[in-house]
């Protein structure tokens, strides 16, 4: 099978590269900088340099390909500007199906994210309404609408995938948490009875691969996240207890935290740099936002195998051994 993968020098990404060479795939990563594709020459493996802002680079990439798995995005940063979020997420998912339709039957897997239904869900399914709370996920539901909006105009045959709170080796955006817990410093803001669904890297590379050979599973959504779902308690307990460290007890109250994020905030806007605390890290902590993989486990045959525990100290393990934590 001839595969593309946009973002594949990102985080999940990778794995993906990895996971489809494993399986004996030919694999192009299309990468804006190929100089930063760390992984190991493989006589399958082949670089494409472009941009998904930049139809022009596209052309030619998607020809005898059979699937494009699309991880380019921009994510949520502190302070960034609304269009370039546009012009990447949506713009730019845009141009690379506009290059697939030209290779008819190049089936199109969108990764989105469970974000698109906002939070507020202990087990969302994928048929619930749209509901972004942030830029970020509003563009990545304008780019749902754009992939569905494409099947049913073009009939590009499409999958798109919400893998929820994925974690694993290779993820440097957590590493300050881990580190704070480590370091026995990190205070749960609320009850900690948020529900969180945790989703170790290789069981989201499982569900991806499973829809990308499936025949008949086209044109649908699928959820992808592990195998438990935990409190936000739960979640610090289990991380703290790999480490080898105790949690507080003690709990910050949720108008103490709001109110400290609030000034954060503010804070940032006048230096620039991210805030230690902000309100979308507080929603993240305090709501609840799980998802049903009932479709995907009937469907796709889906069967997550990592719970938290063993997925974090994988995690954990890889983080020691590159001198993160």
């Amino acid at each position: 099978m001839n595969v593309v993968v946009t973002g594949g020098t990102g985080f999940l990404g990778r794995h993906m590269v990895v996971a489809l060479l494993e399986k004996g795939c030919n694999v192009t990563i299309l990468a804006r900088s190929p100089e930063k594709v760390d992984i190991v020459e493989h006589p399958n493996l082949s670089i494409w340099k472009g941009d998904i802002t930049e139809p022009d680079s596209l052309t030619g990439l998607t020809d005898k390909v059979d699937v494009v798995y699309h991880f380019a995005a921009q994510i949520g940063e502190w302070n960034l500007p609304d269009d370039l979020f546009y012009s990447v997420n949506v713009k730019g998912t845009q141009n690379l199906m506009d290059e697939c339709l030209k290779n008819p039957g190049c089936r199109f897997i969108y990764i989105s994210t469970p974000g698109v239904q906002g939070k507020g869900h202990k087990r969302a399914t994928e048929e619930l309404p749209y509901n972004p709370p942030y830029i970020y996920e509003k563009t990545k539901c304008e780019a749902e609408k754009l992939v569905v909006s494409y099947h049913k105009s073009h009939g590009l045959p499409m999958g798109i995938v919400r893998p929820d709170f994925v974690y694993g080796p290779g993820d440097y955006r957590r590493i300050s948490l881990y580190r704070t817990i480590l370091q026995k410093k990190f205070l749960i803001i609320g009850d900690g009875k948020a529900i969180l669904h945790p989703t170790y890297v290789d069981d989201v590379t499982q569900g991806l691969l499973l829809l990308g050979e499936h025949q008949t599973a086209v044109n649908d959504i699928f959820n992808i996240a592990g195998p438990e779902q935990l409190s936000v308690e739960d979640y610090v307990r289990i991380m703290a207890k790999v480490m080898g460290v105790p949690t507080h007890r003690f709990k910050i109250p949720l108008v103490i935290g709001k109110i400290a994020a609030g000034l954060c905030e503010k804070m940032s806007n006048v230096s620039g740099r991210p805030p230690f605390v902000s309100y979308s890290k507080i929603e993240f902590l305090t709501h609840d936002h799980g998802t049903d993989i009932s479709k995907a486990e009937i469907i796709l045959n889906y069967s997550p195998k990592y719970d938290f525990a063993s997925g974090f100290r994988l995690t954990y393990d890889w983080a020691k051994n590159n001198n993160l934590i």
